[in-house]
């Protein structure tokens, strides 16, 4: 049921019509995916020979023009069409994921909604409706202006070609993985939704926004300039279960446009007593090393009590 919903959702141009097949849609129609059943006819344009369904009244007929050239059309067959009602999915899902959120925000019309609040402190959750080639770059400069400052996940409704990677920051999950169809509508599944939204590590230090301190084993060590956004962006790694990230990464997503070959061309030895750094990988320390120890010796080393 959720994938013949999917597929009326995908269909392009938006609004196309759908021969109505009342044992096979009118569960659709009461729940909603489904626009109410309209007088339709085929218009078959004297002049370009273009033959398209159009929802017309009787008494409207003789107004019809072919869309596409404007020329007089003929009519052919009488039946009924219905189409897919756009805004129904995002709402029903932004009403079970956030219900004081209705309806979902619009962030690129007919293409992707926000479904939950955006806050630092918790996942913000959006959909997309996709296809099979899908241009990423609009869809992540609309996701960068929206939210930017936490974990974001991104239903889509099918799986497509350049489905990127999950990240720390942004994971792109197909909606059928998480949702199923019930006659009533349209059910999100809490077991299989929820470890996408929740934390599932204990963090061992303290980062708050605006993220200018960081806290560990008691200890605090002030952020200036774009040190913020990068402890940041690895505060997230941490928070989703990766031991360690790519400081070369975090530096491009933190803002830091030089190229670097060493971590330590950008912070400074006092920075380095509360991270580690192994090659391409940094992370943040389980304590940091004493003030008295140099702060040279815990670049690119691991030992047992300060680090995974």
């Amino acid at each position: 049921m959720l994938k013949r919903v999917i597929h009326w959702f995908e269909l392009e141009p938006v609004g196309t019509l759908l021969s109505y097949d009342h044992g096979a849609m009118s569960r659709f129609v009461q729940a909603g995916a489904l626009t109410d059943p309209k007088r339709t006819r085929y218009a078959n344009c004297r002049v370009c020979k273009s033959s398209l369904p159009i929802q017309v009244q009787s008494w409207g007929e003789h107004l019809v023009r072919c869309t596409l050239c404007g020329g007089e059309v003929d009519f052919g067959i009488e039946f009924q069409s219905v189409s897919a009602k756009l805004s129904w999915l995002p709402n029903s899902l932004a009403a079970q994921i956030d219900s004081s959120l209705n309806p979902a925000v619009t962030l690129i019309e007919n293409r992707l909604w926000r479904l939950s609040e955006a806050t630092s402190a918790t996942t913000a959750v959006y959909l997309l409706r996709s296809t099979i080639n899908l241009d990423l770059e609009p869809i992540l400069a609309a996701l960068n202006a929206d939210f930017d400052d936490g974990r974001r996940l991104i239903l889509t409704t099918s799986p497509f070609r350049n489905m990127p990677e999950p990240t720390a920051e942004t994971t792109f999950l197909p909606l059928d993985e998480v949702a199923h169809m019930e006659p009533e509508g349209i059910r999100l599944d809490a077991r299989s939704l929820l470890p996408q939204l929740i934390d599932q590590v204990p963090l061992w230090f303290e980062l708050p926004p605006p993220y200018n301190r960081l806290t560990l084993a008691g200890e605090t060590l002030p952020l200036r300039r774009r040190q913020p956004d990068f402890m940041r962006l690895l505060r997230l790694a941490h928070a989703a279960g990766q031991k360690k990230a790519s400081w070369r990464a975090l530096l491009r997503r933190a803002g830091y446009r030089d190229v670097y070959t060493s971590l330590a061309q950008v912070f400074p030895d006092e920075v380095f007593r509360f991270i580690e750094t192994s090659k391409d990988d940094v992370w943040i320390r389980k304590a940091p090393y004493p003030s008295r120890v140099p702060a040279l010796i815990g670049r690119g080393r691991t030992t047992d009590d300060t680090s995974f």
